[in-house]
């Protein structure tokens, strides 16, 4: 069975991934229906429906306020921030178009050139991706010691890989990071979950 904070389940359904990373986004606080779709970069619609999926399994509430985690969605989503959290970040260069990353905090040992994750986050809609190891105080791509002076907030701990992801849309570039992310994880096994969504 699919679930939210199950990396796995996600490669093949970009829905899936957005709600999981709606779920992450939604643990920084409140945010309304229409906030939510636009931090996601989808329509109206499809923001309607990755909420409504989240509250018919019990992890979001809506009122007046917004959308919000209940307790067993605080639960879960601190689960999967353990091993995965989204990021702001900050290219020397400029791709094309919009810009997603996010952080995977554990299973960077399963990188090996980083070739087969990017091409997970292409086939995720992504028209590229970058995927580096934090070491120390450098970003660095797997199995090449060339440093890449990116900034990433909030700073990875070390050893975490960073994966940075551009497209024609935001809810593309996050669909290709989540997808990436969802390879490393699944490949590293190293992340836990429960059935709940």
């Amino acid at each position: 069975m699919a679930s939210l904070t199950d990396p796995c389940s996600w490669r093949g359904d970009s829905r899936l991934a957005l709600s999981a990373y709606a779920l992450l986004l939604l643990r920084k606080g409140r945010v309304g229906r229409k906030g939510l779709a636009e931090l996601l970069d989808v329509g109206e619609a499809t923001g309607r429906t990755i909420l409504s999926k989240l509250k018919l399994t019990g992890l979001a509430g809506s009122d007046r306020g917004g959308a919000y985690l209940t307790a067993e969605g605080t639960a879960e989503a601190d689960s999967l921030a353990s091993v995965l959290e989204p990021a702001d970040v900050e290219l020397p260069e400029r791709y094309g178009g919009e810009v997603a990353c996010v952080i995977v905090k554990n299973g960077c040992g399963v990188l090996g050139t980083g070739v087969m994750h990017r091409d997970e986050a292409v086939k995720g809609g992504a028209d590229g991706a970058l995927i580096m190891i934090r070491q120390g105080d450098k970003y660095v791509f797997p199995d090449w010691s060339y440093e890449y002076p990116v900034k990433v907030s909030p700073e990875p701990p070390d050893g975490a890989c960073v994966v940075i992801a551009w497209a024609g849309s935001r809810s593309l570039a996050i669909n290709g990071v989540m997808r990436a992310a969802s390879s490393i994880l699944c490949a590293s096994k190293n992340y836990s979950h429960s059935a709940t969504a």
